[in-house]
């Protein structure tokens, strides 16, 4: 199921029976089992808060929240379309 506040996709521990089927589809490898429960476990992004995010010394990672992704999209694509229009102006000119 998703999380409708976070977006991230959260296992159901009631439901999982162990197959690992998932560990092998997800192309990210982003999913380990519980070795102690033995079910599927998966990033959770903290609630909403990834730790991750908050100690990485560098920055190199970001959380963007669901809502803001296609923003973000669509604000790179601009700013792309808006340096090829600039080449090409200068080009016609």
């Amino acid at each position: 199921s998703r999380d409708e506040e976070t977006g991230a996709m959260i296992v159901d521990e009631n439901r999982c029976i162990g197959c690992r089927m998932c560990l092998v589809a997800c192309p990210f490898g982003g999913l380990s089992l519980h070795t102690e429960k033995h079910v599927v476990i998966k990033c959770d992004l903290c609630g909403g808060d990834p730790a991750c995010v908050k100690y990485c010394p560098v920055k190199a990672i970001e959380y963007i929240k669901a809502d803001k992704v296609g923003l973000t999209r669509k604000r790179a694509g601009a700013e792309k379309l808006s340096k090829l229009f600039s080449l090409v102006s200068k080009e016609v000119s």
